[in-house]
């Protein structure tokens, strides 16, 4: 009697028992990341150099957060949710990453509970969402501050399904519109949220079998299906214009030119294929793995071609006696269509971040795969459970030890460093951050490395003349930057410059965007080498595409004006009223170095180097 007692009450709580194990699992492995450090990677623009989030929860931040970019994405809830976190937390790292990781926590509590309700296979959607928690490869979106819009969109996701599963049961205005809303809310936290409509399709197939029931649920067949579907693939098209159109004018989405169709989709096949192993041997993980542009031969590409289509040939076979095998097969390769690659952003080939939501596809097969391989054992509990808590147990140890790489900027870089080979973008953000400390040899040798690895950078070159700059090597800084930037017209006219032809180039007036910096650079140096008129045409480019830049072509205008270069400063100090007619500032300092003009007075810039 008392055994029958304690099953039925251990079945009753058995689902608050799994969501307990869960929850607590998840915070052991990733309770350190309450001490790790922002890292300088989108960190700084995310948050702690961003005043509209550093200054918090405000009206007028809100405002800008949806009417304005953040860090060339469109995400105005994220941006709301580090704003919170100042308001809270202050430019506390610990908080920040705390936040995430509460947020990752209920993405696998709401992801157990919807596969429960949607499958009533609990064993199954447990092993879906332990695999989520823990999987080395999501330490990513968790332990980094600024994947704050991975966590935040897939909880909203994951609500959106919940609801929607009420909506299939229960059709009415109510549940659908609340889920409407809520997707709507997931988009405004990532964009990578727009095929959640198509997995909502998918969803109505298996497990919610609205297809092909016959009752009220079914909804009308496939046509009805993909009605009730027009606001969710609205919003979504509305969100994707937006992403796309601000990435574009800011020059992250690569052209064609840059990077042909054909070698997108040469990465995006062998990308899909990179995944599903990594998947089942998640080893030697980084922040970046390099792009591998017109490397990759045939041998890579049609072997992993072949493979894809085998599986999804064997997927659309199976589509009604494995719909599980279908729905999680193209769960996984459509969730990852917008980060695959066919639309190029930044210089990355693939991203451990990008499988956030999109295994869990991959993760429903594994499950459910077990569950009938396994079905007509006579021990098959024990050998499931055994199995599921061998392999959980070895995920949770290589998630523990990723993590940990993310403790701050030097160790995460110096992990890439190490575990990928030819990692450029690695060894050139290291020495960036040995630049910050100082270390200013340690930061030549890895800015080194990297131009050796990828000597056509222009990225590299320009952060490499910085620090030869700052170590004191005028001539080799000078060298670096002549090498790469794009030359000028001999005497740039006063604002608009974009009057000159070579402005209306648009790969010049690209590079120019991002190299501004360098151009300023290369005035500084050119001063101190005495070539005052190349000098002031670099200076007027610099701030003619980043009027940011002020600052430091005030103080070089200044330093030619101590020198006697009244002419020059002059032409500077023009320019910058131009951009900035209202500065009083400008025109107090114009006015002073003209009263104040000794050139007998020996100086030398004291303007500041950028990094």
């Amino acid at each position: 009697m008392l055994k029958t007692l304690r099953i039925i009450l251990l079945n009753k709580y058995l689902s608050f028992i799994i969501c307990l194990a869960l929850a607590s699992s998840t915070l052991a492995v990733y309770w350190q990341v309450r001490h790790h450090q922002f890292v300088s990677f989108d960190d700084d623009q995310y948050i702690y150099n961003n005043n509209h989030i550093k200054t918090g929860l405000t009206w007028d931040n809100i405002v800008w957060a949806f009417t304005h970019d953040h860090a060339r994405n469109y995400h105005p809830l994220t941006s709301i949710s580090h704003m919170l976190d100042c308001t809270l937390y202050g430019l506390n790292d610990g908080g920040n990453h705390l936040t995430n990781l509460l947020f990752h926590i209920a993405n696998v509590l709401l992801l157990f509970l919807v596969l429960k309700s949607m499958t009533a296979n609990i064993w199954a959607s447990a092993f879906v969402a332990a695999l989520f928690a823990l999987h080395p490869l999501h330490v990513e979106s968790v332990a980094w501050a600024s994947e704050r819009k991975d966590v935040l969109s897939a909880f909203f996701g994951f609500l959106t399904m919940t609801v929607y599963y009420r909506y299939a049961r229960n059709p009415g205005f109510r549940f659908y519109l609340l889920a409407v809303m809520l997707f709507a809310l997931g988009l405004l936290a990532k964009p990578m949220l727009v095929t959640l409509p198509i997995l909502l399709l998918l969803l109505d197939y298996w497990p919610l079998g609205r297809v092909t029931d016959n009752s009220r649920l079914a909804g009308g067949g496939w046509k009805w299906l993909i009605i009730e579907k027009i606001p969710f693939f609205a919003l979504a098209a509305i969100i994707g214009v937006i992403t796309f159109s601000i990435q574009k004018s800011a020059g992250f989405v690569q052209d064609f030119y840059e990077n042909p169709l054909v070698l997108r989709m040469e990465n995006a096949v062998t990308s899909y294929i990179i995944y599903i192993i990594k998947m089942f041997w998640p080893v030697n993980l980084a922040i970046f793995y390099p792009h591998p542009g017109s490397t990759l031969s045939f041998l890579q590409t049609g072997p992993a071609f072949f493979v894809l289509l085998c599986i999804t040939i064997l997927a659309l076979r199976q589509v009604r006696r494995r719909p599980w095998f279908a729905v999680g097969w193209f769960w996984y390769l459509i969730s990852m269509l917008p980060v695959i690659g066919l639309v190029q952003v930044g210089l990355q080939s693939r991203a451990d971040r990008y499988t956030y939501m999109s295994y869990t596809g991959l993760f429903l097969i594994v499950a459910w795969g077990a569950d009938e391989m396994f079905a007509r054992l006579r021990y098959k509990k024990i050998i499931l459970a055994t199995m599921a808590g061998a392999s959980i147990s070895i995920l949770a140890v290589l998630t523990l030890l990723q993590a940990a790489h993310w403790q701050n900027s030097e160790t995460l870089y110096t992990h890439a460093t190490k575990v990928v080979k030819g990692n450029w973008w690695a060894h050139q953000n290291l020495g960036l951050e040995f630049v910050k400390q100082g270390k200013l040899d340690q930061a030549i040798k890895h800015l080194s490395e990297a131009l050796r690895i990828n000597p056509e950078s222009e990225f590299v070159k320009n952060d490499l003349a910085a620090a030869l700059f700052k170590q004191g090597d005028i001539e080799q800084a000078i060298k670096l930057y002549q090498e790469f930037l794009p030359p000028l017209p001999e005497n740039i006219n006063l604002i608009p410059i974009t009057d000159n032809e070579l402005f209306r180039n648009r790969r010049f007036v690209k590079t120019m965007r991002f190299f501004s910096e360098g151009h300023a650079n290369l005035g500084l140096a050119l001063m101190q080498r005495g070539e005052y008129d190349k000098a002031v045409n670099h200076f007027l480019a610099a701030i003619q595409f980043k009027p940011e830049l002020v600052p430091v072509v005030v103080d070089a205008a200044d330093s030619l004006f101590r020198r006697g270069r009244v002419e020059e400063a002059e032409k500077l100090y023009q320019q910058i009223r131009k951009l900035l007619p209202e500065d009083s500032d400008v025109r107090n300092r114009f006015g002073v170095a003209l009263e104040k003009n000794d050139p007998n007075i020996e100086s030398a810039t004291n303007a500041p180097i950028l990094p």
